[in-house]
């Protein structure tokens, strides 16, 4: 989906909890998600049904509970009675008895094997019993939000990387010294707006030892480096044009 793939973590988890919800015909689908201190789990989106709401923000401690301790290592916690299931009885009194939750199914999200999360979804009003395909279901989904959730790191990493790479050029294009930057097979990738100038055109693309130095053959120095008989040493290097 282009939600997911796109790394927009808020829309693709709306859209998964939303289509879980029609798909299961229940009242309740929310996605949580670990918190950075490894202490606890944030819901990123829950999605009531019946209102068309979505809400986020909430946030529960893991500590001390068995009831994550059994679903960090589970498949999917599948309850048709949730307010008279013992492994649910810490969530009783403040969350499924006041919101008349009867039936839920949690499956784990994982990412390179470690717990990262829930997709809870929870039926109001009557039990339920949850059928092998419905429970297969909430595994997929689980599996799309650890999608939905590595796309969005690659985003954020994609976007501090752009920024550098701005904060560096912006760096380059200031400086009064001549830079340029050079490929492997001797081209040239970068120059600065001094070394434009002293050039007297933008030369990217061109080999370097003709549009910097004026050479008809490789600098001796960049040959050296590229047959690996250079000895590794700092050199100051006077151009023929200088």
């Amino acid at each position: 989906d282009e939600a997911v793939v796109g790394g927009s973590l808020a829309p693709a988890v709306r859209q998964i909890t939303e289509i879980a919800a029609d798909t299961l015909n229940v009242e309740r689908v929310a996605v949580w998600c670990v918190t950075p201190d490894g202490k606890g789990i944030s819901c990123v989106d829950a999605y009531d049904r019946p209102q068309r709401l979505h809400a986020t923000g909430a946030t529960v401690s893991t500590e001390g509970s068995t009831y994550f301790e059994r679903i960090v290592s589970d498949r999917a916690v599948v309850s048709s009675d949730a307010q008279n299931d013992p492994r649910l009885a810490e969530f009783l009194e403040r969350h499924l008895r006041p919101l008349g939750v009867t039936a839920r199914l949690e499956a784990p999200v994982r990412m390179a094997g470690a717990f990262a999360g829930t997709v809870c979804i929870e039926q109001i009003g009557s039990r339920r019993n949850w059928l092998d395909d419905e429970i297969i279901f909430a595994g997929e989904l689980a599996d799309q939000v650890a999608q939905a959730l590595l796309n969005a790191g690659r985003h954020v990493a994609l976007e501090s990387l752009r920024a550098s790479e701005a904060r560096y050029r912006s760096m380059l294009e200031a400086m009064d010294d001549l830079v340029y930057i050079v490929s492997s097979d001797g081209r040239v990738q970068y120059m600065n707006p001094a070394m434009v100038r002293r050039s007297g055109r933008d030369a990217t693309g061109e080999p370097c030892h003709l549009a910097i130095h004026g050479l008809e053959e490789r600098c001796t120095w960049c040959a050296e480096n590229a047959s690996g008989s250079g000895d590794g040493r700092r050199r100051e290097i006077t151009s023929p044009r200088d």
